[in-house]
């Protein structure tokens, strides 16, 4: 596999300025390809996470390399410190041994998106509530987790035969346009990212129930052993102040939908 490296350099050249000097190491971001927050676009590394790094670090005063790297191997670089930091990552007790931990900068919630022709057809205020529809179908991703609420609800036969098990979002996208499903749960920011590529933001639309409220928390993970307590404290601090400035939303609020169902 090819892998991109690729060095941001900020506001000015290490070397004219002398601002930079703020920070004494260039950060080197690990990233695997995982839209929408860390990509290649017509050759250029985009993002949500890629957007983020770009501003923390304009407000650090440092430079950036990005170097793409395969996600198992990119946790075991930042356990050895090979690799300064990565987004995108979920905090867990194992890699708090190894990482320091930013708060979340991003909470997603699994949603339901249905056909926009089934605007105003149906009252849902939990999932359960599709069984009141008995042609309500929902297609899912096999073997993903949407929550409790779902899972205790897989225990009810009537429920189980509403679900369409599929392969991806995309097929759950394409079905769901054609009518043969009446609702996909996906990821919001997943979704939306999705639905641009198969253009088809006129016809789907997100319906106003959260099935599995702030459940995607990303977190930005920080290598102990090559990133100091002071350098992280550094991070952690222009995150929380791209967050005041209004930036962070900015950046975020790009890829989410703008329309929901009414």
């Amino acid at each position: 596999m090819l892998y991109h490296k690729i060095t941001v350099l900020l506001l000015f050249s290490l070397f004219s300025c002398p601002l930079i000097a703020k920070c004494k190491h260039p950060l080197t971001f690990g990233w695997d390809s995982y839209k929408p927050f860390q990509y290649m676009n017509n050759g250029k590394l985009s993002g949500i996470d890629i957007e983020i790094i770009d501003a923390i670090a304009k407000e650090m005063k440092c430079q950036v390399t990005y170097i793409e790297i395969p996600w198992k191997r990119l946790v075991e670089d930042i356990k050895k410190g090979t690799i300064m930091l990565t987004g995108s990552a979920t905090l867990t007790k194992e890699r708090e041994a190894f990482a320091y931990f930013t708060r979340p900068y991003l909470i997603s919630d699994t949603v339901i998106f249905i056909n926009k022709s089934s605007q105003g057809i149906y009252k849902l205020k939990t999932l359960k509530d599709i069984l009141n529809y008995p042609k309500f179908t929902i297609g899912v991703i096999r073997g993903y987790e949407y929550g409790e609420e779902y899972k205790k609800l897989t225990h009810n036969t009537e429920f189980n035969k509403r679900i369409i098990g599929l392969g991806d979002e995309i097929q759950n996208f394409k079905m769901l346009a054609s009518k043969r499903i009446t609702a996909t749960l996906v990821d919001e920011l997943v979704g939306a990212t999705k639905l641009r590529e198969l253009n088809l933001l006129d016809s789907i639309v997100i319906y106003p129930l959260s099935v599995n409220a702030n459940f995607g928390q990303n977190h930005f993970m920080i290598s102990k052993k090559a990133v100091s307590t002071h350098t992280f404290e550094q991070f952690s601090n222009s995150l929380k102040e791209i967050e005041n400035k209004g930036i962070l939303k900015k950046i975020i609020d790009q890829y989410r939908l703008q329309f929901h169902s009414k």
